[in-house]
């Protein structure tokens, strides 16, 4: 279980280049960042059949929370199962892992090859899934970037690009990759015709003061962000757009 705090911004590259800069100073970056310095991330997320997550999300409920299959393409690692908890502004995750074929656990098995550590985590996520009636609604991929502070007990920041989607309702990570929708954030959320990079900043209790200075700084305006709800959105209000923007 991780507790912590995360604040979101929407920042363009010239804000991006600024933050890499900063936080190279005072730390490193993630050891599984490729040539590029990203990584790829793809999450299945669950839903209710009605999307109560979906709604609780869009209209900022107190509390809620996500349940998420996730895989790291390209890279040799477990399937993760995910819960991922929001009460106000606290952040509180669980994660199991899960080697080999995962898909008995979706039907309430546990005794599938796992990581012993995790395995409280899978219960958790099975009894989630059971409870609610949990069903897959969105496959989302992104390439992240990422950094974690050398002078912090706990201080890592995030840049997330290229958030692409495709609705789905079949238990499985594989993706058709022409069905890949953009989010298109500078389109949908500001009017802009060029694409909106995803700041994370998360940290225990209170944010590092560099952390605190660069958005001053920066004069970045902290903004709820959720890339499961964009990417419903978007298909929703732009069904017909295909290309990236930017493009």
């Amino acid at each position: 279980m991780i507790e912590r705090y995360e604040f979101k911004y929407l920042i363009d590259e010239r804000a991006a280049a600024d933050i890499r800069r900063t936080v190279l100073s005072i730390g490193h970056r993630d050891p599984h960042a490729g040539a590029e310095g990203s990584y790829c991330i793809r999450s299945l997320y669950l839903d209710t059949p009605e999307s109560h997550l979906f709604w609780a999300n869009d209209r900022q409920a107190y509390e809620r929370f996500k349940a998420r299959l996730r895989i790291y393409p390209g890279a040799v690692t477990p399937t993760f199962f995910e819960i991922k908890r929001r009460t106000g502004d606290v952040i509180r995750k669980s994660s199991g892992g899960v080697t080999g074929d995962w898909r008995p656990l979706v039907r309430g098995d546990l005794r599938v090859a796992v990581l012993e550590k995790t395995r409280p985590a899978l219960q958790g996520f099975v009894q989630k899934m059971l409870r609610y009636h949990l069903e897959p609604k969105q496959l989302v991929q992104y390439e992240r970037e990422a950094f974690t502070s050398d002078i912090d007990a706990y201080a890592r920041v995030t840049i997330d690009r290229k958030i692409v989607g495709q609705a789905t309702h079949e238990w499985t990570l594989d993706a058709d990759e022409q069905r890949w929708r953009p989010i298109d954030v500078g389109l949908v959320a500001w009017g802009l015709r060029e694409s909106i990079a995803v700041l994370e900043l998360k940290f225990e209790r209170r944010p590092p003061r560099w952390m605190s200075t660069m958005v001053q700084r920066l004069g970045l305006e902290r903004r709820g962000f959720s890339k499961y709800g964009h990417t419903v959105q978007t298909q929703l209000r732009h069904p017909e757009r295909r290309e990236p923007v930017g493009a």
